[in-house]
C-alpha cells in the first residue's frame, strides 16, 4: 500500500477534505455500526481507484440514523455536509454522507472529531 491516508477532521475544512476522499466509496450495509454506548458511528469502506479499506469513524456522536438505507448489499457515498445546529454553534450539529439513489447517514456530533485511516 502506498502513502496510506490517516486524517484527522476537526473543523469544517478538515471535514471538506474527508468529504473528497469519500467520493465514490464504496460501502457494505453490514460494515456501518453506530454504538452509542462509545458515542461513535464508524464505517468500513474502500475508496474510488483504491483496493484496500478505509477505516471512518465519528466520536461524540450523539445518535445516528439512516433513510431508504438498504438491509444489505452495497451503497456508493457522494460526500459529507456538516451543518451547525445554530448559526453561533460552531461545532454541535449534523454530519450528513449523502450517497447514490437517496441513502442518506445522519450523523449528530456534539463536536466535529473524524478520523479516517487505511487499514
Amino acid at each position: 500500500m502506498l502513502n496510506p491516508i490517516h486524517i484527522l477532521a476537526r473543523d469544517e475544512e478538515d471535514l471538506l477534505v474527508l468529504s473528497a476522499l469519500l467520493e465514490g466509496a464504496k460501502v457494505d450495509v453490514k460494515n456501518l455500526a453506530y454504538i452509542p454506548a462509545q458515542k461513535r458511528f464508524a464505517l468500513l469502506m474502500t475508496r474510488a481507484g483504491q483496493t484496500q479499506q478505509t477505516a471512518l469513524h465519528f466520536d461524540f456522536v450523539e445518535r445516528a440514523q439512516s433513510n431508504d438505507m438498504p438491509e444489505t448489499g452495497e451503497i456508493t457515498c457522494l460526500a459529507c455536509i456538516f451543518e451547525p445546529e445554530t448559526a453561533g454553534e460552531k461545532l454541535r450539529g449534523l454530519i450528513t454522507i449523502y450517497c447514490v439513489d437517496a441513502p442518506r447517514i445522519r450523523v449528530f456530533v456534539e463536536c466535529i472529531d473524524a478520523q479516517m485511516r487505511d487499514v
